[in-house]
């Protein structure tokens, strides 16, 4: 009898642990699709890493804590209800199925309410992607809606669009633009890096105003025909490709379809249009050439480096594209310049700040693409310390070409810095490759958060320096007491 007592009291534990663990579980997947867009492509490809498996498989053990929140949406609140829903009509309908077994031995009563509760657990990440699937079916006429709305009040308001798009540098091209431009015109922008179709609109609806005579739309995509989709929706009339690398090659499928979908922005331009071009990158200088039915403007490092508070040589080029648009539509250049010069980093651009115990951050975790890693290394090059680590996870959605962007990324990075600290194992044998046997000892993987604060906290004062590079929750948490 004492027994059975035990046992029934063991069961009635490990429930309310299951029950709390269930919860934090619902959260985390909520978390993952977020950072997914809620994309089967992007989840998949996340699937495919290393990393992403060791997450999963820790999200599907019950006796280990991963604690991630998402960013509290209109979505989210749905997702989480439905999948509450599904789940409390699953564990139910489990509990009907197994009260037979609790009418002949009551004592069973929490080991069957624990067991029921575990397999809900195990069930709930696949009842996620059912739910995902339901709410894109739901929500697709309400989306349709405000696309058809924002394109009313944009057709009405009549507005100049500047479309930027890019696999780097469309942000920080947005921003500097908006701020120049600013000057002579009322000028709206999609917020920090909003690029969706869902995005743009909502931006229409809620924030264009009848005096704003230009928008600024930044231009995202993962697949060929995205962004001829957001161009058949707001009708740029000048188009900015900031370059193009292998960022997102494994979901496009290869280089080519790459810039074939970036040069859909500069199709869809009118022939009074202005297509503009970063003139450093070759992808993006071979399409300048072979643009024939607009005006073409290209863009190079200045010969005279610009007077601004913008961190790193990189955004010389940036400023120098902002100028030949502000050019183009009569802006003062010496009002321009002046706007330029009182220029500070602000959200999602590459920004210095005091970090944990003393130390200086070099805060590139809203980046991750192989030529903003490297001019994020670039400024740790020449920023003096005694000490400089490197924190990143790696470049995801590189697809063939991944091992190669990491290797020359360790390269440089055995050149820069005296550690190297990798939150995930996806590509660790690429950096180790890359940064050689003399730097392999400085190479460390460290995974959960416990390990890299105490790791953190031996290593960071005010004689450091930390590059975090790449989305870093973890990392940004305990260095900059900060969550994305």
């Amino acid at each position: 009898m004492i027994s059975w007592q035990l046992i029934s009291f063991f069961s009635f534990l490990i429930f309310i642990w299951l029950l709390m663990r269930l919860g934090i579980g619902l959260v985390y997947w909520l978390y993952l699709w977020q950072r997914k867009e809620y994309r089967f492509d992007r989840f998949w490809a996340h699937l495919k890493l290393p990393e992403g498996r060791r997450q999963v498989m820790i999200a599907f053990n019950p006796f280990i804590f991963i604690a991630r929140k998402p960013k509290f949406t209109l979505r989210v609140i749905l997702f989480f209800g439905l999948i509450l829903l599904v789940d409390y009509q699953l564990y139910f309908s489990t509990l009907r199925l197994l009260s037979i077994w609790v009418r002949q031995w009551p004592i069973l009563l929490f080991p069957i309410f624990s067991v029921s509760l575990l397999l809900i657990f195990w069930i709930t990440p696949f009842a996620a992607i059912l739910v995902n699937i339901s709410i894109d079916f739901l929500l697709k006429p309400v989306y349709g809606l405000f696309v058809a709305l924002a394109k009313l009040k944009l057709k009405s308001y009549h507005p100049l669009v500047i479309g930027i798009t890019g696999s780097f540098g469309k942000t920080a091209m947005k921003q500097i633009l908006r701020e120049v431009l600013a000057t002579q015109f009322k000028v709206l922008a999609t917020d920090a890096s909003v690029n969706t179709l869902l995005g743009i609109a909502k931006t229409i609806l809620f924030k264009l105003k009848s005096n704003q005579k230009i928008f600024i739309v930044e231009m995202g995509a993962y697949k060929s025909g995205e962004i001829k989709q957001l161009t058949d929706f707001v009708k740029p009339k000048i188009g900015i490709i900031t370059g193009i690398n292998p960022q997102h090659n494994e979901l496009f499928g290869n280089q080519e379809k790459i810039v074939q979908g970036k040069y859909e922005l500069i199709q869809a331009l009118p022939r009074d249009g202005l297509a503009v071009f970063n003139g450093e990158n070759s992808l993006t200088a071979h399409l300048a050439k072979q643009t024939k039915n607009v005006k073409v403007k290209v863009y190079s490092y200045p010969s005279k480096p610009y007077k601004t508070g913008l961190l790193g040589h990189f955004q010389q080029l940036n400023i120098q594209g902002a100028l030949i648009v502000a050019d183009y539509l009569g802006v003062s250049r010496l009002k321009a310049l002046q706007v330029v010069e009182q220029l500070a980093p602000k959200e999602m651009l590459l920004k210095v700040e005091k970090g944990w115990q003393g130390c200086l951050v070099i805060d590139d975790s809203h980046n991750a693409n192989p030529d903003g890693f490297w001019e994020a290394l670039q400024v740790l090059k020449q920023m003096p310390a005694k000490r400089k680590i490197v924190i990143t996870g790696g470049i995801v959605e590189l697809g063939l070409v991944a091992a190669k962007v990491h290797q020359r990324l360790g390269k440089c990075i055995a050149e820069v810095a005296d550690r190297l600290i990798l939150t995930s194992q996806n590509f660790e044998a690429d950096f180790r490759a890359g940064a050689g046997e003399k730097f392999d000892q400085k190479i460390e993987i460290i995974n959960s958060n416990s390990a890299l604060k105490s790791r953190l906290r031996k290593l960071v004062n005010e004689e450091a320096i930390v590059l975090l590079e790449g989305w870093n929750w973890s990392a940004r948490k305990i260095l900059l007491k900060s969550n994305f």
